[in-house]
Formats: structure tokens, sequence, C-alpha cells
């Protein structure tokens, strides 16, 4: 090198002085490309999926209202079942001293079937009941059974709470 040109790069034949601007100095692997898709694929899905769970969450009914049922031992084993379109499917609970005979259900607003049942055999006709956003009802089913062998309903038994 001289000293008219200092910093002028030397370059031999086979190997040109100046590199292309977009030649990495290296080759990449075909399958390189194919893993950095494979992976921007997953985190597509995975996103997809945040947002099928979010869009769920939003639009599920929160349970606002409470249907409670109450008694005495007398009441030890008899079934619950609530049934419902805002459910995914029907709840049932049994009276018990491990739950001081008394069973609460928590619902979203809406109509819901009663069936009250002792060793799967119904102990008084289904009952219709609406509840209403943030309201609740109270029955005390000591009271209903032993009213039942006159007049087997439960529409005048409950009080509503708000």
């Amino acid at each position: 090198m001289g000293k008219d040109q200092p910093n002028q790069a030397v370059g031999t034949p086979e190997e040109p002085a100046v590199k292309a601007a977009d030649d990495p100095g290296y080759e990449v692997p075909k399958r390189a490309w194919f893993v950095h898709g494979a992976i921007i694929v997953a985190f597509a899905l995975f996103f997809s999926m945040l947002m099928l769970l979010y869009v769920r969450w939003v639009n599920s009914p929160e349970p606002t209202s409470t249907l409670l049922f109450f008694g005495g031992e007398k009441l030890d084993g008899i079934q619950v079942d609530v049934e419902g379109l805002k459910l995914d499917g029907g709840l049932n609970q049994k009276f018990s001293a491990d739950n001081q005979y008394r069973l609460r259900f928590l619902l979203p607003p809406g109509n819901y079937v009663v069936r009250i049942m002792k060793n799967g055999m119904p102990i008084l006709r289904d009952t219709s009941i609406t509840m209403r956003d943030g309201a609740g009802q109270e029955y005390d089913l000591g009271h209903i059974l032993m009213s039942s062998t006159t007049a087997p309903t439960t529409r005048g038994s409950g009080s509503q709470t708000q």
C-alpha cells in the first residue's frame, strides 16, 4: 500500500474486495425459514385461542341471583335439581347435616325448573321459577313438604329479597 491510497481494500481475484449490500456473507438454509414460519403460525394460533376464550368469557352470563332452600333433619337425603336454558347442565344438591340442611344455587337471571326428589322419586311436581337480576328467593322445604299433602305447589311459599 502506498501513501496515495491508505484505506483501499485489497482483494484477490477469487474474492471481490467489496461485498454486495444484500449478501450476509453466509447462506441461510431453507429449513430455517420453515422453522421461522412454524413459530409465527404457533403464535398466531396462541393469540387466536386467547381471543376466543376472551369472547366466550365476555358473553357468558354471571350468576347474580340466589335460590336458597332450607329445612330441618327431616329433609336428610332429599335432592333438589335445578335445570334451565342458561345452565350448561342441571345443578343438583342433597340436604345433609354437612350443609346444615341449606342448599344455595347461584344462577344467572332466567327461568328454571325445580325438581325435588328422594331416592330418585319425585316428591313434589316440577315447579317453574323465574329469577330476576340481583334477586334472591328462599323456600322452606320443611314447611312445603308438610303442606304438600293438601296442595303440592311451591309458588306461594317463596320469598324474594333484593
